[in-house]
């Protein structure tokens, strides 16, 4: 089944798009969407096709930062169940806490995570997507409403904080100085907003606990009708722990609370195994990363978890039946590249 996302995530396409000449209802057809989906927030649409749409919309108006302007654009609401969970809570930490619990209300293929590394803490978000999906603009559109939304919790005790992206940096940065300040890093293991320990425990102006009981109350029932599967969990794990070394059965079955025979369990009733999903999810990123010019070789096999780049070379041409660079090359070239991928 394919993942499924609020339409509302679309809020401010068909201006954007407009301001840069386009036309928003051809590319919502060539991506397979009905433009009534534009009318509903409430529509649940494909997760790829919605990220092709922000990648083909930034290929026509010949801009990298399509998805973070529309992202300028944003409030709140348009997130929402994630944003009614977490407007009443106490602390930014709760918020943030309620937001990743209630998010697949939302966004079915967002991973989004809170990292303890000493004394900061990182918000680390990433796109699940199908085997050709591109990130870029998803990305940066996810990191950019998450950027506004603790905003907005914090009120006036919110200062500038970095931002981190794990794909290279664009030619024209101005949008992104715009949103975030200085501190905006590419390239880093991660895409994600470093926060302060101390920012997490802070009060926040909006807090109410009897209403943020009441909409706990609403949203659970919710929550417990969204249908995840194992092999869907275990491939938002993969995504999340890859970079890391990490991504092993032991550690997702331990993660699922579920020991590592029941886990091979799990996925054998569909027909895959630990492996054929880590690999899945590895495949998909490196087209991803490889095809981003804006990061070295070196860069992409740390972030796809190998420890050397010759390995990283070694695998990518068993998949792919060429090298990286080969495949690079052919994409700006706009070359031929295989068709599909080695079994």
């Amino acid at each position: 089944m394919p993942l499924l996302i609020r339409s509302a995530c679309l809020t401010g396409y068909v201006e954007l798009a407009r301001s840069f000449g386009l036309d928003p209802f051809r590319l919502l057809r060539e991506v397979g969407l009905d433009r009534s989906c534009l009318f509903d927030p409430e529509t649940k649409i494909s997760v790829d096709a919605a990220n092709r749409l922000l990648e083909i919309s930034a290929s026509a108006a010949r801009i990298e930062d399509f998805g973070l302007r529309l992202a300028e654009s944003r409030r709140a609401s348009n997130l929402g169940p994630v944003a009614l969970g977490a407007r009443d809570a106490a602390t930014l930490r709760e918020a943030l806490e309620t937001a990743i619990r209630y998010l697949p209300l939302h966004n079915e293929a967002m991973i989004v995570s809170l990292v303890a590394m000493g004394d900061i803490v990182i918000l680390k978000s990433e796109i699940v997507g199908d085997a050709g999906s591109q990130g870029r603009q998803a990305n940066e559109l996810a990191v950019g409403v998450a950027h506004r939304l603790i905003r907005q919790m914090s009120g006036e005790t919110w200062r500038s904080r970095p931002v981190w992206f794990a794909h290279g940096a664009p030619m024209n940065m101005a949008t992104h100085l715009r949103m975030f300040g200085p501190w905006v890093e590419f390239g880093r293991d991660c895409n994600g907003i470093v926060l302060e320990a101390d920012d997490l425990e802070a009060p926040l102006p909006t807090s109410d606990a009897a209403i943020a009981r009441h909409v706990k109350q609403y949203l659970e029932p919710m929550l417990a009708q969204a249908h995840v599967t194992v092999s869907e969990e275990v491939r938002r794990l993969v995504f999340d722990l890859l970079v890391s070394r990490s991504a092993s059965a032991d550690e997702v079955a331990s993660r699922l609370g579920m020991s590592r025979r029941s886990l091979h369990r799990h996925l054998a009733q569909g027909g895959e195994t630990f492996s054929s999903v880590r690999e899945a999810v590895r495949t998909d990123l490196a087209r991803r990363y490889v095809e981003d010019r804006g990061l070295s070789l070196s860069e992409v096999a740390r972030l796809l978890g190998f420890s050397e780049e010759s390995a990283f070379s070694r695998w990518f041409h068993s998949k792919f039946d060429c090298s990286p660079m080969s495949w690079r090359m052919a994409d700006q070239e706009g070359g031929r590249r295989p068709s599909r991928i080695i079994a």
